[in-house]
């Protein structure tokens, strides 16, 4: 790379799919770490300005959706903005940068391409948790026949895209009738069902496990959540101490140290009433794994606030090689609260016209 960073006070730090849920949590987080003594320069990009990410940075950019062009404009990005590091917020961008890193000309916090090419096919990934003894959900390819087999995994199950991330396209599935109208369905928009799973619903406590691995591999966190729901979305989370979920915590580390993935890694699961009758260590025997995402996770901000600011742990390593190794300050109880961004129509046109913006946007603390 032809890129060389400069020393400074602040260092400056790019977003990339800043809109969404996880990158708007890790500039929460780079803004609690300014709080005292500003680190940080917080630049922001994204697609599109009806999205607030472009308002939030202290700097906000509007890119091209070509993939090509996309990455000139990052690299533009990080020549005109001076960027010390790179950190892709959403699983596209991380996609496209561990594959085309070496066309970007600045550091990037994101695991190697091979580690997350199998994270990102919930089959293939599935397939590796069985292989290696580790607890999941049953899991089949495509649109299945269950009425075949009831006692093997009955209903309801979720169908979900092997490539999909958050909830999108997913549908959860009561009886061998609704299976076959979603058959139907498919053929009807054309889509192949060897491009989905079908899987069994998971009933107990949503865990939610972060793991931040130095650059080098070493494990410098995990920390672990409680998920609590209505109708399918996330309405509380109960953040753990350092003692809370030690089996879970467990079973983090052994994932990412088997799969030697670096950087941030969110790993999903269920703790259940069922037994894993196929596992290879009875002291994780009740919980499910179901996903690993290598990136920051949209409660980043909840960890930050429990003590462990992962971006910042992160940033120091990657760009510095300090090793810190945060705890918890304690069990906690986060409420989601929705709020707005708010900005002038004059901004907002000013973005429109030339896809760069000082911030501009008020209403959420922090952002």
């Amino acid at each position: 790379m032809g890129y060389k960073r400069e020393k400074r006070n602040m260092k400056t730090i790019l977003i990339l799919g800043s809109s969404g849920q996880a990158a708007l949590s890790v500039i929460k987080c780079l803004r609690l770490a300014n709080l005292e003594n500003p680190k940080y320069r917080i630049i922001t990009e994204d697609l599109d300005p009806l999205l607030p990410g472009a308002y939030v940075g202290d700097v906000g950019y509007i890119n091209e959706k070509d993939d090509d062009k996309w990455i000139a404009g990052i690299n533009k990005i990080i020549a005109e903005e001076k960027v010390d590091l790179v950190i892709p917020c959403h699983d596209i961008p991380v996609d496209i940068v561990s594959k085309r890193r070496e066309e970007i000309n600045a550091p990037i916090l994101v695991a190697e391409k091979e580690k997350i090419l199998i994270t990102r096919d919930k089959w293939l990934f599935n397939q590796w948790l069985r292989y290696n003894g580790y607890p999941s959900p049953k899991t089949w390819i495509g649109l299945p026949i269950i009425t075949h087999f009831p006692d093997i995994i009955p209903y309801p199950v979720i169908i979900k895209p092997r490539g999909g991330f958050g909830s999108k396209d997913q549908y959860t599935i009561n009886s061998q009738e609704e299976m076959e109208a979603l058959k139907d369905l498919f053929k009807a928009k054309g889509l192949n069902e060897e491009d989905y799973i079908t899987q069994e619903k998971l009933e107990g406590t949503e865990l939610s496990g972060m793991a931040l691995v130095s650059k080098d591999g070493e494990i410098l966190s995990i920390t672990c959540a409680e998920s609590v729901k209505k109708f399918g979305m996330s309405y509380k989370t109960i953040h753990g101490g350092e003692e809370d979920h030690l089996d879970f915590k467990l079973l983090v580390a052994k994932i990412v140290g088997r799969m030697g993935i670096t950087g941030p890694v969110s790993v999903q699961g269920f703790r259940t009433s069922q037994i894993c009758v196929a596992c290879t260590d009875t002291s994780y025997a009740n919980i499910r794994l179901f996903e690993v995402n290598p990136r920051f996770s949209g409660a980043q901000v909840i960890r930050a606030m429990a003590g462990v600011n992962g971006p910042e742990v992160l940033i120091d390593n990657w760009l510095e090689g300090k090793k810190t190794y945060p705890i918890t300050n304690g069990r906690f109880v986060a409420f989601w609260c929705a709020d707005y961004l708010y900005t002038t129509n004059s901004k907002y046109e000013e973005l429109k016209a030339f896809k760069k913006i000082k911030r501009s946007a008020i209403g959420v603390p922090l952002l």
